[in-house]
């Protein structure tokens, strides 16, 4: 009887797995031995990616990192620094038309105008969720959000670009997590990603939400690319996909957050033990302290049916039998050196990230020139999240809007539509699609020395006004400068209006 009910259990577990592993949700390592084939701990084991690097079990690596993001405090803190700093409300396109290249066609006054115009047009296509996304349900600022975490959280996300009525982009996107490829075929396919002879990506395989697997292409008919991966990180050569961010700290954050949360059950428990029951060794062996202990301190009456559950703060055991005590407690959770140890493993894994503990814990309680190294090295990663992202995802898709723009007659580029149909103009079709992506503002930690600093770069020309006021106030000098040319305007005429003894103040009486 017993032998026949494991053996169906057993049959049954294998049933589970086996439909897990075909819907993907389980790795062949997880389905061949019901263990992950991890590092850290021993051969069957671990949480994070596989000891062999030749064989990457990106799926298994992708759930993980997801569970990670949902379940573990340290894993949803990095994820969410990463994305407040580098993306936060959205960023900024800043056009920049190559004068050196551009003079020979064009002015530098109406390069300068012409920046202005298409950073505004730009600005007011990016809100329109009619004009950005497939679904119609997101302005490119919370795209740029959703493509950025997905592509930290499963390793890359697939973009799909195609065009409406206005010739301007429509975009989808995929969560790389959806990406895998077909069984039993005889292309070069590789998690998902097909390759041809000369190893240039020609299309992607996922799974939509009917669990139908579907194929799009990377170049349309015309040559024009119209898919592709955005991934978290730069790859190495032969690297398909991208891998998760948390891959390399996967398995320390889910044993750190393992050992939080026992700390904390285990102090949470121990709180509720108030106290011990102690009798002399001579006493019967069936005794109930609480039974014969059930008043306060300001009633005489006996309650003999008190239970332990039902004691309330204020409660006191008065009438114990001869040679039973009650004694406090007293619990050694949580473990005197957690903190320390946690802050240990915490800042290794903060460095293998690039993250500077103090920017990750928000701990800035050092003196001034640790603090403000410590953002330094910070904005140096920042920098760089910010140059491989906008050059996956920003500016091809930025590239397609100009494009669309100027064939529809609404931007005026003069060489740029020959350009675009002839591969010797490089360098003009180059020059007017150059610009860049700014995110938050750079700040500081004592705002006046920034100041300065900020003064004695302009002084000596190795910062403009315009960068300034661009990189560390979130604004434009030119717009500035018009700004106060209007308001000097308004102050001047409220001044011939008002007479020199309506702004005279030395008569009056301050007193009454």
């Amino acid at each position: 009887m017993d032998f026949k009910f494991w053996k169906k259990k057993k049959e049954k577990i294998n049933e589970e797995l086996k439909q897990n592993y075909v819907s993907a949700q389980l790795s062949f390592i997880d389905f061949a031995t019901n263990y992950y084939n991890g590092d850290k701990t021993g051969m069957h084991s671990g949480f994070g990616i596989t000891i062999d690097t030749r064989i990457i079990d990106l799926k298994t690596l992708q759930y993980r990192s997801l569970q990670l993001s949902r379940e573990n405090g340290f894993g949803s803190a990095i994820l969410g620094l990463l994305e407040t700093k580098v993306i936060n409300s959205g960023l900024k396109l800043r056009a920049h038309p190559l004068e050196p290249i551009l003079s020979e066609i064009t002015t530098n006054e109406y390069l300068d105008g012409w920046s202005n115009k298409v950073e505004c047009l730009w600005d007011v296509w990016s809100r329109d969720k009619r004009l950005v996304t497939a679904k119609q349900d997101m302005t490119f600022q919370e795209l740029e959000r959703v493509v950025y975490r997905t592509s930290k959280l499963s390793g890359d996300c697939l973009v799909i670009r195609s065009f409406n009525k206005m010739g301007l982009p429509v975009i989808e996107v995929i969560d790389g997590i959806n990406i895998e490829s077909p069984v039993m075929v005889d292309r070069d396919i590789v998690h998902g990603v097909e390759h041809n002879k000369d190893g240039i990506e020609i299309a992607y395989y996922y799974r939509n939400k009917d669990n139908e697997l579907l194929e799009v292409r990377a170049y349309d008919n015309k040559g024009k690319r119209r898919a592709w991966l955005v991934r978290s990180t730069e790859k190495r050569i032969d690297e398909r996909r991208g891998l998760p961010l948390l891959s390399v700290v996967m398995q320390n954050i889910n044993e750190l957050g393992k050992y939080l949360d026992s700390e904390q059950r285990a102090a949470l428990v121990n709180s509720y033990i108030a106290v011990v029951h102690k009798k002399d060794p001579d006493q019967p062996g069936k005794t109930d302290p609480f039974t014969r202990a059930g008043t306060t301190v300001n009633s005489s009456d006996v309650t003999s049916a008190a239970k332990f559950k039902q004691m309330q703060p204020g409660y006191f055991a008065t009438k114990l039998a001869a040679g039973e005590s009650i004694s406090s407690f007293d619990t050694s959770r949580p473990n005197v050196n957690f903190t320390k140890f946690f802050e240990s493993v915490s800042k290794i894994m903060s460095f293998s990230l690039g993250i500077p503990p103090e920017c990750l814990f928000l701990e800035f309680d050092s003196n001034y020139s640790a603090s403000r190294q410590a953002k330094l090295e910070f904005e140096d990663l920042i920098k760089k999240e910010l140059a491989i992202f906008t050059g996956k995802f920003n500016q091809p898709i930025y590239e397609d809007w100009l494009d669309g723009m100027i064939l529809s007659g609404r931007v005026e580029a003069p060489g740029y539509i020959r350009a675009l149909s002839d591969v010797k103009m490089f360098d003009v079709i180059g020059a007017w699609r150059s610009a860049t992506w700014r995110g938050l503002p750079k700040s500081n930690v004592d705002g006046l020395k920034q100041a300065k600093e900020l003064e004695i770069l302009r002084k000596y020309g190795w910062k403009t006004d315009d960068q300034i006021t661009d990189e560390y106030f979130d604004g434009d000098w030119d717009a500035n400068m018009r700004q106060r040319i209007k308001e000097a305007e308004k102050l001047k005429l409220v001044n011939d209006i008002i007479t020199p003894e309506e702004t005279d103040i030395t008569g009056i009486d301050m007193e009454s």
